[in-house]
């Protein structure tokens, strides 16, 4: 069976800058070990592949790769993945109303909401679950750093940069859930017991990749309650896998 693959530039305004990412958009069938290869073969810093829900008052099932590993769950690929989706308008036939999209993955449930200008979606915005990345991503098992440093540019409050060598990823140009975290530190390091803190986040232009993406959080006494990551995607490239 053939696959059908999209490629979209995610947390950009324009082709070519952001972080790439690859989406086979009709998976069903396919073996881990086959996805697995496929992002191996694409090298991008994630590859998602969209299976149909388990629940079908969810919109899909996604699995993430990087070249040499499954993931649970991560930001960017999310991002784009809805945003696939979204203008595709369907998935496995089934319609996809409105702006919000809920992905099943291996961390759990993820919710979606889509932006949109003129009736075009251009960007989705995510919010992860705290303590499904407490049960996931124990401490023998992050082998990132993220680095930062806040510093204001024009519209950029703070600058990133995020390396993942054991995942096949020497530099990431934009890490939407290392970003999301980063919100959230940075809400729990401030004095005030209720805030809402928005930060813009330049990543990847010492790579030539830039990224922009939009952080959010919200501190209730004195407790984190939420983070959000958003930003714009462009869409690049379009395929066929085949198999045979």
């Amino acid at each position: 069976m053939k696959r059908h693959f999209t490629t979209v530039d995610v947390f950009t305004d324009r082709p070519f800058g952001g972080n790439p990412l690859a989406v086979v958009t009709n998976a069903q069938g396919l073996s881990t070990e086959q996805m697995q290869a496929i992002a191996a073969e694409f090298n991008l810093a994630e590859t998602t592949f969209v299976l149909p829900p388990r629940d079908p008052a969810n919109t899909a099932e996604v699995r993430i790769f990087t070249p040499k590993a499954e993931m649970p769950f991560a930001g960017h690929p999310n991002v784009g993945t809805a945003f696939v989706l979204a203008r595709a308008g369907e998935s496995y036939g089934r319609p996809i109303p409105g702006d919000r999209l809920v992905f099943e993955e291996k961390a759990g449930l993820v919710r979606m909401e889509l932006t949109r200008e003129a009736g075009v979606v251009v960007a989705a915005r995510l919010a992860p679950r705290a303590e499904v990345f407490a049960r996931e991503l124990p401490r023998d098992r992050v082998v990132g750093i993220h680095l930062y440093v806040q510093a204001k540019e024009g519209d950029i409050d703070i600058q990133s940069r995020m390396f993942a060598p054991e995942h096949g990823i020497s530099e990431d140009p934009a890490t939407g859930g290392a970003n999301v975290a980063l919100i959230g530190l940075l809400a729990h390091l401030r004095p005030e017991p209720d805030l809402t803190l928005h930060k813009i986040i330049g990543q990847g232009f010492d790579m030539g990749r830039p990224s922009i993406l939009v952080a959010a959080s919200e501190k209730k006494a004195g407790k984190v309650v939420a983070t959000y990551i958003g930003g714009r995607c462009v869409p690049m490239m379009s395929g066929i896998i085949d198999l045979g």
